[in-house]
């Protein structure tokens, strides 16, 4: 009391400068106590005694009256400078995790209020949803890649986001490159790129190189993921659909055996494109294998008279039908990267892993996502061998792919140590790609579920379904007028199965907020950030628009002398 009565005495100069004294004590205190060590908290607060009982003494003031009084005074900001600064009620600071090497599918989450939240196998698969804006990348996809690069992980990552996350990759798998691989011998994985609207930062890819088609099987299944974005129905079966899918299996084929050299995706097209229908059957037939994988295609002829083939009504129809798809896949940037191939397709071979970027745009989606889906089913056929590397498929925005029985691969792949990380902003525009029942198959295959804030009501209603129920206890108020108890109140007690969470609880779920369901039990959690950088992928050629064209014209002239 003497202290602050000598202090209501001074002047006001004096009196402002004590107070900015407190006020620069509170903001180191603050600041101390918002570190994340708590020997660093220790140190701050005990070097900042220390400094304020050096200042009193060198001014011949000190007393544990005055030094109370300075302690006492800054003890109200320093608290609220510390809530600040460590953003209590919402705490989003940023955390390094702590791996473990040889743990490679327990992923280790950061969450507020315990150090680590763990999914204990990532092999099991994980699916994300949240709609734009609740944090799906920051706070789910970056603890993902940094567990995939600690662990070198090789695999697929789609990026929708123009991107987005190929630069996140670039950085962990940086950052992680001088950690050796747990298995002795394996090297670090190195990262290329997909990338067809921009192929200067691009790797070249050719899915069906001879090396890949072992056998019409890999053919067959190359040319439906291709065509898949053209049924109109996946149940009815469309001659005038099919029929052009035959042509172009027989001409890769027969390129296949005879130009080996030339059997990719843009040659095959450009022949498609360049030939007439007579042209195109002789070409095929020149090869028994071709001639059978084309026959619904050679069959479609019309015979005159004389016993010759001549082009009909039904071979005008499929021509017209093959020319009005291939003209959209005749993009030159595509012929220009899926020539050849820069690398192994077989991303989890041991000899040399590779994380590929897929990167897509959402300008482009429509243009480029058949042939990225095509090299994503091609690959994963590639990485489907027991004894490979680890290895995931993490799939943002996965529904902008479509994958012919897509929902077959988390429950077989976990088999070749592949993983699935499968992201959606929305159940419904997995529908809009897949079907209702295909979705849920994808969905039921996945057994983590990360679930972010969702805006459609059927969407939330499923969610909330997919998680535990809880027992409720219920209360039921009944009257009683009978003639020999008289009237009255009857009250009985019970219990009901409920969902855990409503739809308000999902519908209303924050940015970094997510109910997490593993193992038969949710929990609403909430991410802590972690410390990123962005690195760019570094272009890889100097193209300029002119070397692109010139590269088409080039293989639309060369298919000519095909014969």
């Amino acid at each position: 009391m003497d202290t602050l009565r000598h202090f209501l005495s001074l002047e006001l100069a004096q009196q402002l400068s004590i107070v900015f004294q407190v006020v620069l004590l509170s903001a180191v205190q603050g600041f101390g106590l918002s570190l994340r060590s708590h020997w660093a908290k220790f140190c701050f607060i005990a070097g900042s005694q220390v400094l304020l009982s050096l200042y009193l003494a060198y001014l011949a003031k000190y007393s544990l009256g005055v030094h109370a009084f300075y302690a006492i005074s800054s003890l109200p900001l320093t608290i609220l400078l510390w809530a600040l600064l460590s953003g209590s009620g919402g705490d989003r600071s940023k955390i390094n995790l702590k791996l473990v090497p040889g743990e490679i599918w327990k992923l280790v989450l950061p969450v507020q209020k315990r150090k680590r939240y763990a999914l204990e196998n990532l092999k099991r698969g994980v699916a994300i949803f949240g709609a734009s804006g609740s944090g799906k990348t920051e706070s789910c996809y970056v603890p993902v890649i940094n567990h995939c690069a600690f662990h070198n992980f090789a695999g697929i990552n789609l990026d929708f986001k123009d991107g987005e996350l190929t630069e996140i990759i670039n950085y962990y798998y940086t950052k992680y490159d001088h950690i050796e691989n747990y298995k002795a011998g394996v090297p670090r994985a190195e990262v290329r790129n997909l990338c067809l609207h921009r192929p200067e930062i691009s790797d070249f890819i050719n899915p069906i190189d001879p090396v890949y088609l072992h056998s019409q099987d890999d053919l067959y299944l190359a040319l439906n993921t291709l065509f898949a974005y053209n049924k109109k129905s996946e149940n009815k079966y469309d001659f005038f659909e099919n029929a052009p899918q035959s042509c172009l299996g027989g001409v890769i084929w027969r390129l296949k055996e005879d130009y080996p050299g030339h059997c990719s995706l843009p040659y095959a097209i450009a022949l498609c494109m360049q030939k007439d229908a007579l042209e195109l059957a002789r070409f095929i037939s020149k090869s028994m294998t071709a001639k059978v994988i084309g026959s619904a295609f050679l069959k479609s002829f019309a015979v005159n008279q004389k016993g010759r083939l001549h082009v009909g009504d039904q071979m005008t129809g499929i021509m017209g039908s093959l020319a009005d798809i291939l003209r959209q896949y005749a993009s030159p940037n595509m012929f220009y990267v899926l020539q050849r191939n820069d690398f192994s397709l077989e991303l989890n071979n041991p000899l040399q892993p590779v994380m590929l970027n897929i990167i897509n745009s959402p300008k482009y989606d429509s243009v480029y996502s058949p042939f990225y889906s095509m090299c994503i089913s091609m690959i994963i056929n590639q990485m489907s061998v027991r004894g490979r590397s680890h290895s995931v498929l993490l799939l943002d925005e996965g529904a902008t792919t479509k994958i012919p029985n897509f929902y077959k691969i988390p429950a077989t792949r976990r088999s070749y140590d592949i993983a699935t990380v499968y992201g959606i902003q929305d159940k419904v525009i997995s529908d809009l790609t897949y079907s209702d029942k295909e979705t849920k198959a994808i969905l039921a295959n996945l057994s983590y579920l990360l679930i972010g804030k969702a805006n459609d009501p059927d969407s939330v209603r499923y969610y909330k379904n997919l998680l535990e129920e809880v027992k409720e206890k219920t209360t039921t108020v009944s009257q009683t007028d009978t003639f020999i108890a008289g009237s009255g109140k009857r009250i009985s007690e019970g219990e009901r199965e409920t969902t855990k969470y409503k739809n308000q609880d999902i519908s209303g779920l924050g940015a970094g907020e997510f109910i997490c369901y593993a193992d038969g039990k949710s929990e609403k959690i909430r991410f802590k950030l972690m410390p990123v950088e962005r690195i760019p992928p570094k272009p890889k050629r100097t193209v300029t628009k002119m070397d692109i064209e010139d590269n088409y014209k080039n293989i639309l002239i060369a298919v000519s002398n095909f014969e």
